[in-house]
């Protein structure tokens, strides 16, 4: 058999810069999550899969919109037409309490209901597969529901299509909990994963289990290439599986470093050289990216002029508007200091030499990123509670080099020409 294992949809989902680009940019992202869409039904199609599996949060949310309910239904339609049919299970943000506008899905279309079912899949007759599913109730399923699974049959391979999370991955919240041993126990030979937003392999050997990541990237959390699975099942129960990129556009986070820039022009130059590379990997899809400017060097006076990064951003966007290929920086952060000698502050025995060490140490420990969020919770615990999840180690370490900057800047009393 083959077929297609995809997850986390979200169609309609808002992009999170949308409001900040221009008219062209802006239809481009509202139509990103369904291309995606499209490129999975595309690739079902092409590579003649037997079906689809679809690991929950086909939606955004519960109240889920028209417009995607109908693109969804079009385009599982569309796969019917080729004869591949689909599976479907709703996770937690598109429990199947949600609103539904009551549109008429193909036969060729199976979505799971609140309790395990065992679907068995026939091609010319002949039962070639049995796949279970379960769908979320309700948004806050907590149950284990891994634990409700149970292999049927031993004549032909078993398929567990599931949205959860699998040994609490950090970053997600821990809906339908379970750990691979539950897994194991269940006899499945294929574990189509959904809820964790990036490509997952967990377990390669027999039984597979994996998650594919979402099909496109949203905002700037989820960079780089999202795609889903094109699965090849032997009839022994033995899987593999390859990676397809199916995003419609792509989000990247970019440092360039100004040491040794002379001159805005350098900057400029070395900025638009890494968006054309970063078109070249891309391969003909728009992206958005993030830059932060980071290092010492004389470009830093330049940066701190009122307005200069306003200015830069726009010189950047220029030309990106009309190309369907677009690179659209949407977001520029100045991370830069002056051209100072670092080392000879670093050993001085004052207050500067030691905010300085103690940064350097922070850096250099293992777990200095867990460090910095002790730090955090201690001082501000309340509103670390809100915003822990996004607080990643990169993130963390990013806005220690930015203090580090800015209170050089203003230890060091620099004046802005």
């Amino acid at each position: 058999m083959r077929f297609v294992h995809c997850a986390d949809l979200h169609l309609d989902s808002p992009f999170e810069c949308l409001s900040a680009t221009n008219p062209f940019i802006a239809a481009t992202l509202r139509e990103a999550t369904f291309k995606a869409f499209e490129n999975v039904i595309d690739l079902a199609i092409a590579r003649e899969a037997d079906f689809i599996l679809i690991a929950g949060d086909v939606y955004d949310g519960a109240d889920r919109s028209l417009r995607a309910q109908l693109r969804f239904r079009d385009g599982l339609a569309r796969a019917a037409e080729h004869g591949i049919w689909s599976f479907v299970v709703h996770g937690n943000h598109d429990p199947i309490s949600g609103w539904e506008a009551g549109l008429h899905f193909p036969r060729e279309v199976v979505r799971f209901g609140d309790s395990v079912d065992v679907i068995a899949f026939e091609r010319n007759g002949e039962l070639l597969a049995e796949i279970h599913g379960i769908s979320y109730r309700t948004r806050d399923t907590r149950e284990n529901l891994a634990l409700l699974f149970r292999r049927r049959s031993s004549e032909v391979p078993a398929i567990g299509l599931l949205h959860c999370n699998v040994g609490r991955q950090a970053g997600h919240e821990n809906y339908a909990p379970c750990d691979l041993n539950d897994l194991y126990q269940t006899g499945m030979d294929y574990w189509a994963l959904g809820h964790i937003h990036k490509c997952l392999v967990i377990n390669q050997s027999h039984p597979c289990i994996a998650y594919p990541g979402t099909t496109q990237g949203r905002s700037a959390r989820e960079v780089g290439p999202h795609g889903c699975y094109l699965v090849e099942l032997e009839s022994s129960g033995r899987a593999s599986n390859a990676f397809v990129e199916v995003d419609g556009v792509r989000w990247w986070n970019e440092s360039v470093d100004i040491e040794g820039l002379a001159s805005l022009d350098d900057l400029l130059e070395s900025m638009r050289s890494r968006m054309e590379r970063l078109r070249i990997d891309a391969a003909g899809r728009p992206s958005l990216v993030r830059f932060c400017l980071t290092g010492h060097g004389r470009v830093h006076r330049i940066l701190r002029r009122e307005d200069a990064l306003a200015d830069i951003l726009e010189e950047l966007r220029k030309g990106e508007r009309d190309r369907e290929d677009f690179v659209w920086v949407d977001a520029l952060s100045d991370s830069t200091g002056n051209a100072i000698e670092l080392e000879t502050y670093r050993d001085s025995p004052d207050f500067i030499g030691e905010l300085m060490r103690t940064i350097a140490r922070f850096r250099s420990l293992p777990n200095g990123a867990d460090a910095l969020r002790e730090l955090i919770a201690k001082d501000h615990g309340t509103e670390y509670s809100k915003v822990r999840r996004w607080l990643s180690e990169e993130t963390l370490l990013s806005a220690l080099d930015k203090a580090e900057a800015i209170a050089l800047d203003l230890l060091l009393k620099e004046e802005t020409p």
